[in-house]
C-alpha cells in the first residue's frame, strides 16, 4: 500500500519553478529597460551605445542574451567590442579633441581652423572639417563669434485702410460693391492688382506692372 506524504505534487512543483522563472525574467527584462532609458551619448550609434550597459548589467548577474534581446542588439558584435572595447578611430578622435581643447583654452580666440593649425603643430593632423565638427559637439567656440540671435515676437501692423465693408461681402445690385486685391504670381509683372465685382463674384478688370513699380499697376485699375 503506497503512503501519499502531504505537500505539493510533482506537477505543482514544476509549475512553480516555471513561473519563478517567468517572474525572474520578467524582473531582469524590466531592469534592463529601466537601466536603458538614462543611456544617451550623441554620435554614437545606438549598439555601441548600449555596449557598456550590456556590461555592466552582466557584472549584476543579468545574462548577456537577455539584455541583447531586450535591447535588440546582436551578441556577436557585442562580442567583438568587448574585446576591443577602445577603438583605434576613437583613440584618435580623443587625441584630436584633446589637441584642439588645449588649443583652446590657451587662445579662445581662434576659430576651429586656427584650432586645427595649433593642433597640427602639437602633432595631432585634422582635416578643417574634422576640427569643425569636433569644436561644434563640445561647443568650443571663438570668443568673437557671433551670438545666436534672438527671435523677437512678430506683431502684425496696423491695416493699411480702414474695414469699409465691415466685412460683409455681399451686393443687393450690381455696380455697389468693389474689391481689389494686390497679390504676387512667379511671373515678370508683379504685383497684380485685382478689382472684383461681388455681385457676379468675377475678375473684371486687372492690372499688373514689372517689379518695383506698383503705381503702374494702381492706375491701371482706374483706367
Amino acid at each position: 500500500m503506497t503512503v501519499r506524504k502531504p505537500g505539493l505534487s510533482s506537477m505543482s512543483m514544476a509549475e512553480n519553478r516555471e513561473l519563478k522563472k517567468r517572474v525572474r525574467l520578467l524582473e531582469q527584462e524590466n531592469e534592463v529597460l529601466r537601466r536603458a532609458a538614462a543611456y544617451s551619448v550623441a554620435g554614437e550609434s545606438a549598439g555601441k551605445m548600449m555596449y557598456p550597459l550590456v556590461k555592466e548589467l552582466a557584472v549584476d548577474g543579468i545574462p548577456v542574451a537577455v539584455s541583447c534581446r531586450v535591447l535588440k542588439l546582436s551578441r556577436q558584435p557585442y562580442y567583438r567590442w568587448l574585446r576591443d572595447a577602445v577603438t583605434e578611430a576613437d583613440l584618435t578622435w580623443a587625441y584630436r579633441a584633446n589637441a584642439l581643447f588645449d588649443a583652446h583654452r590657451d587662445d579662445p580666440e581662434f576659430g576651429y581652423r586656427f584650432l586645427a593649425d595649433e593642433a597640427e603643430a602639437a602633432g595631432q593632423v585634422m582635416a578643417a572639417r574634422t576640427a569643425w565638427r569636433i569644436c561644434s559637439d563640445n561647443t568650443w567656440w571663438s570668443r568673437f563669434g557671433k551670438k545666436p540671435r534672438r527671435l523677437k515676437s512678430v506683431r502684425s501692423g496696423p491695416a493699411v485702410h480702414e474695414d469699409l465693408v465691415q466685412r460683409e461681402f455681399t451686393a443687393q445690385r450690381p455696380n455697389r460693391l468693389w474689391l481689389t486685391d494686390i497679390t504676387e504670381h512667379p511671373t515678370a509683372w508683379i504685383p497684380a492688382i485685382v478689382a472684383t465685382l461681388v455681385i457676379t463674384r468675377l475678375p473684371v478688370k486687372h492690372s499688373g506692372a514689372r517689379q518695383g513699380c506698383p503705381s503702374r499697376a494702381i492706375s491701371g485699375v482706374g483706367r
